[in-house]
């Protein structure tokens, strides 16, 4: 994968992962059953799929990348 790329999606996980933090902390702060609670275990569970998600979707890119250009990865 080009560099510049790998970069931008490696800070675009980490921010992902502080997402995740600032929104399970807003959690403790929020009543159960509001809205701001639904929205932020929303957005929990999000960041994490993505977290998880991403160094897959990055192989699956590169390979895909490779095939295209007709070059080994």
């Amino acid at each position: 994968m080009d560099d510049a790329w790998h970069s931008l999606l490696e800070r675009g996980n980490d921010r992902t992962g502080q997402l995740r933090l600032i929104a399970e902390h807003g959690l403790v702060l929020v009543r159960p059953g509001s809205t701001a609670r639904t929205t932020l275990a929303a957005l929990v569970d999000l960041c994490g799929f993505l977290k998880r998600e991403l160094p897959t979707l990055k192989d699956r890119w590169r390979r895909e990348r490779a095939a295209r250009e007709g070059t080994s990865e």
